[in-house]
């Protein structure tokens, strides 16, 4: 069977078509991509007449071949023995103009994919290789090529009353109270919308050092795609961290996506974010990090002096982490478990005022007058850090991935408090090569995790079926010798 490439009865019509599309391969040889077929260079006329070769003339073979002289048409192309697909090409095409703005601007890697892959379609960016391969090919670049520039940017707004630029405006789904000092800002795109609507987990995280100076703090909103990708859902700038600031903005979300019902929504240990997570949601479970329960503990240890003490004595450190662990417990042993443990701890000062603040914080309150033992609600009781059920099913019990996220801003912005236009600008290229994660996993594509995450993962399981109540305090032990993160 031939394909047959559209051949006018008038070559010159073609060349005004502008048609063309020159490119290289890895090794920088030019080539040629033309109505759907790629040509590769296969000899040149002193009086610069190139002839071109498919490119599959030893593969399948195909020996169709065109001629050019410039950007003209000398001869169309003859017929094909294959169906033409020219999305790779394009794909190495963007690769190397990925190279070309690494060179000429100073971008990091991140930034210089963002802004190619802005432009390009469905088939190519399904096309393109994985990230972290593209990440590694920008920065052999970068060093070859010894770049050095300088970048000015531009002058940090100092208040929100600000016209959002046309150029951004299509990925701004909600400007709430705009010429207020309370303004909110929404952004995202309709694609992962639908992404936040048919995710059963919600993963939410503030930043502020990357946040425009006008604003309090970048609040996203992500979520489970599969196959290891967890893109952004929503980026919210807001002006405080307030309960009544994030009420407006979860009641703005529910109004963009009213028919989402998250079965798990992981959120910092902020007692105010929780409640109207809660109370927006009420069908899903708010849950605490577990990454920062553990850090929760490490920060009060070095806040009461028992950072040495840590450090130096390794049964004070085992049973300091036994505290997190208890996060593994069935929910319903939380408290017994607590009181075994308790009751072997160390005897010291510091330990003694640890234990009180887990307790209170996170156990149960504390006791109230009279004679009857009662005790005040817990600030976060286990009923918000237990992570037992989730480890088991597989869902994630830290949100470190948007702890991720809010590092590659930083390189992505280049900066921390940008401009409004910066700002714009990095975020409206963030969401096309968080698009893009969506498209590579579509097409079969793969985010294989790190060993030991997976191996960490597996641990915690087995230890967790391996649990009986009768023997708490050696689960408690072992689970404090696998690394919380």
């Amino acid at each position: 069977m031939s394909f047959t490439v559209n051949n006018s009865a008038e070559t010159q019509e073609i060349n005004r078509e502008k048609q063309l599309e020159f490119g290289k391969t890895k090794r920088g040889n030019p080539t040629l991509i033309f109505q759907g077929y790629e040509y590769w260079k296969h000899s040149q006329t002193i009086a610069g007449q190139v002839t071109w070769k498919c490119t599959k003339y030893q593969s399948m073979p195909c020996n169709s071949i065109m001629k050019t002289n410039g950007d003209k048409i000398v001869s169309l192309p003859t017929d094909h023995s294959h169906e033409g697909n020219v999305a790779r090409a394009r794909a190495r095409t963007a690769v190397q103009n990925m190279k070309r703005k690494m060179t000429g601007e100073l971008v990091t890697p991140r930034s210089a994919q963002a802004s190619i892959i802005n432009t390009l379609s469905s088939d190519v960016k399904m096309a393109l290789p994985n990230k972290k391969t593209i990440s590694r090919i920008l920065r052999r670049h970068k060093q070859k090529s010894n770049f050095s520039a300088s970048l000015v940017l531009p002058s940090i707004p100092t208040t929100v009353n600000f016209d959002i630029p046309e150029r951004y405006k299509n990925m701004v789904l909600l400007d709430i109270d705009p010429k207020s000092s309370n303004r909110i800002i929404i952004i995202g795109d309709s694609n992962h919308l639908a992404g936040l609507k048919h995710s059963k987990v919600w993963l939410v995280d503030g930043t502020f050092d990357k946040c425009p100076e006008s604003f309090g703090q970048i609040y996203s909103i992500h979520y489970e795609f599969g196959n290891g990708i967890n893109p952004v859902g929503l980026i919210c700038l807001l002006p405080n961290k307030t309960g009544d600031t994030y009420r407006r903005t979860l009641s703005a979300v529910k109004g963009l996506i009213s028919d989402a019902d998250p079965e798990v929504i992981l959120t910092d240990f902020e007692r105010s974010v929780m409640e109207v997570f809660q109370d927006t949601f009420p069908g899903s479970s708010v849950s605490g990090c577990y990454f920062h329960l553990c850090q929760s503990i490490l920060r009060k240890t070095n806040q009461i002096g028992l950072r040495p003490i840590y450090d130096s004595d390794e049964q004070v450190r085992e049973w300091i982490w036994c505290l997190p662990a208890l996060a593994h417990v069935p929910i319903t042993e939380v408290h017994e478990a607590f009181e075994e443990l308790v009751s072997i701890m160390p005897h010291h000062p510091g330990i003694d005022e640890l234990l009180s603040y887990f307790e209170h914080a996170y156990i149960r309150g504390r006791r109230l007058p009279g004679r009857v033992i009662t005790y005040r609600s817990a600030l976060f009781p286990p009923e918000l850090w237990n992570k037992r059920d989730s480890a088991i099913e597989g869902i994630a019990r830290t949100k470190n991935i948007c702890e991720g996220w809010h590092n590659s801003l930083k390189s992505l912005l280049l900066c921390h408090h940008p401009s409004i236009r910066t700002f714009f600008e990095g975020i409206s290229k963030e969401l096309s090569a968080q698009t893009a994660s969506c498209l590579e996993a579509t097409s079969g594509s793969q985010i294989v995790p790190k060993k030991q995450y997976t191996q960490l993962k597996e641990r915690v399981i087995r230890a967790i079926n391996s649990y009986s109540s009768s023997d708490r305090l050696t689960f408690l032990r072992a689970m404090a010798h696998i690394s919380w993160i």
